[in-house]
């Protein structure tokens, strides 16, 4: 194992960048995780990130060794908000009995600091393989508590948390409480979701390339909205207010396609929000986010080229910037309205107007949707897995919002 510090001082610059002042920020320090233990190189991957309820900032992802004895284990990486590493798992869903590939598809943390994954895995020569999906529960300090294999495919994506209940969706979704008690059951086999959100009633809606579906808290189906176009698998959809809904999918003429549900799954409104994208990238992940005032961010990106929208809820567009910064992983905003994007290594800030007002890029090659953020207060940590001394680390920087 090979850990790596590096303090800096904060350097902050500005210039005149399209007549505006654009702040060049450097971090407060930056942690590199390598999780090679012998002279053979492995490639730390990360998928997840999120902060405990101490401020501790989780990493997860795999680590990766290549060659004839290949492997690809889980890895979780913890630390303190000053940088320092309080520990680091890495885990294999088969003790090691026989080869398995996991990646893990959605992390949550609940109020006792206990980290609840989702992953997909390859199990060679397994009696449950070789395609599963899987849910598992470590506790705050890293030991595995609980692991359940709840899916034959590799299809399950995403993962909240609500009441001390998890929900996870794939081909079908289902309801666990945090002894890894399965609740609910919902089988809906010609829908792969990507995204699974709840109203304040426990209602869930889950979304994919068929479109958006809605059921009651015992899992009973209260109205689907099919998918009318040619769309990617990932679509993203988030819950107002109101209870109506705001759903997102990316069409296969890498345009996006935002829709509006009312409660009773009429469809309100349906808008195209058109974006400079090469047709041969790969696409990054469509993302969507409401503030408390049921303002709308929207992200979509390919490997060249990112948009970022503010919309109402009505669907009238208050700002959309375009740059040719690369991907947009994921976005955090900020409580004056500002918004905060990384991914492709080039991370901004956006003021409340949608005007670039700081840019802290990490001066390595980022692979894409690795990029994570999560903030508290001023401070913000950014995750990615980066190319440094031919190997691709884990990367973890902090910054000072000023």
């Amino acid at each position: 194992m090979k850990n790596a510090i590096l303090k800096t001082s904060i350097l902050i610059t500005a210039l005149s960048l399209s007549g505006c002042n654009v702040t060049f920020v450097t971090p407060d320090w930056i942690q590199f995780y390598d999780n090679s233990k012998t002279e053979a190189p492995t490639v730390e991957w990360l998928s997840a990130q999120a902060m405990d309820n101490a401020g501790n900032i989780l990493l997860a992802g795999e680590t990766i060794k290549t060659g004839t004895d290949r492997t690809q284990n889980i890895l979780l990486v913890k630390y303190n908000a000053s940088g320092d590493t309080l520990w680091t798992v890495e885990h294999d869903v088969t003790y090691g009995l026989s080869r398995s590939d996991e990646n893990i598809t959605a992390m949550v943390i609940d109020d006792v600091d206990n980290i609840y994954v989702t992953a997909t895995a390859y199990l060679q020569n397994h009696d449950q393989g070789p395609r599963v999906s899987l849910l598992a529960k470590f506790s705050s300090d890293g030991n595995i508590i609980w692991q359940h294999i709840i899916s034959d495919e590799n299809d399950v994506r995403d993962l909240e948390l609500k009441n001390n209940k998890l929900y996870v969706t794939g081909l079908s979704t289902q309801v666990y409480n945090t002894n890894g008690e399965q609740l609910l059951n919902i089988e809906h086999p010609d829908q792969q979701a990507w995204d699974i959100e709840l109203d304040s009633n426990d209602n869930i809606y889950v979304s994919g390339r068929n479109g958006v579906s809605k059921y009651n808290a015992i899992g009973q189906l209260e109205w689907t909205q099919a998918q009318t176009e040619d769309t990617f698998a990932e679509a993203a959809t988030t819950v107002l207010a109101d209870d109506s809904v705001i759903s997102i999918i990316l069409t296969k003429g890498r345009n996006l396609q935002v829709q509006a549900i009312d409660a009773n799954g009429q469809l309100l409104w349906r808008n195209h929000v058109y974006g400079n994208h090469d047709s041969y990238a790969l696409p990054g992940p469509v993302i969507i986010q409401q503030n408390v005032h049921d303002e709308l961010f929207i992200a979509f990106s390919d490997a060249s080229n990112r948009e970022l929208i503010k919309m109402q809820t009505n669907g009238d567009v208050i700002w959309h910037s375009s740059s040719q910064q690369g991907e947009i992983s994921a976005i955090s905003l900020g409580d004056d309205g500002s918004v905060f994007v990384v991914g492709n290594g080039n991370n901004e800030k956006y003021n409340a107007n949608g005007v670039l007002i700081a840019i802290a890029n990490t001066g390595y090659k980022a692979q894409q949707r690795t990029g994570k953020i999560v903030r508290k207060g001023n401070d913000v940590y950014v995750g990615y897995s980066t190319f440094i001394n031919n190997n691709f680390d884990f990367y973890l920087a902090k910054y000072t919002d000023r």
